[in-house]
């Protein structure tokens, strides 16, 4: 009688994994026109930011946004890219870096009060030692925060940065993060992009 019952539950548990892998791969390729690849930083992540809200967003947008809410935030696709860069270069990251983690964390929802489970906040989802020091009511402070935090996981982590994303993740450089390697592998992807290789 517990064999069915069990063969079941591993049956739904195996369902439920499939469909959330396949959901977070459909995540990890977002499209961006190799044709309009502009140079500057700014614009490159303008760019990606307008193409994650058209290729992921949008769909949903239809559904349940307001019309107002699209336009907004592809409006301000342009000052948070702008953010973006100015933590980056401030914390001594490549900004790519930085555009990623927003990416993963907050799917660039410019909302500073988004908290997760661990009261991670905002665009850059920082907790705990993260949050020290920083305005995280602002997304100038959010980014600066992230950034900052993703810095400091680089140098503790010998300055590889697989390492450093896990430990951005989760506190330790050898801990084996589930997602670390994908947004790695977004991050060389759109590296690649940008120096036009």
């Amino acid at each position: 009688m517990r064999t069915p019952l069990l063969l079941i539950l591993l049956s739904i548990l195996c369902m439920v994994a499939g469909a959330w892998t396949a959901y977070s791969d459909t995540l990890s390729d977002i499209p961006v026109p190799l044709s309009t690849v502009p140079q500057e930083p700014q614009e490159f992540a303008t760019q990606y930011i307008r193409d994650y809200y058209e290729s992921v967003c949008q769909p949903q947008w239809e559904k349940c946004i307001p019309n107002v809410q699209k336009t907004t935030r592809w409006k301000r696709a342009p000052e948070l890219s702008r953010l973006i860069v100015e933590a980056a270069e401030d914390a001594g990251i490549h900004f790519i870096d930085l555009l990623v983690i927003v990416q993963y964390e907050a799917g660039f929802r410019w909302n500073p009060g988004v908290c997760k489970t661990k009261n991670e906040i905002g665009l850059t989802q920082v907790h705990g030692l993260a949050r020290q020091g920083h305005d995280l009511s602002t997304p100038e402070g959010q980014l600066k925060a992230g950034a900052t935090w993703y810095a400091s996981r680089l140098e503790k982590c010998d300055d590889d940065p697989l390492r450093a994303m896990q430990a951005y993740m989760s506190g330790r450089c050898n801990a084996a993060v589930r997602g670390a390697a994908r947004r790695m592998r977004d991050i060389r992807k759109l590296k690649k992009l940008f120096y036009g290789q």
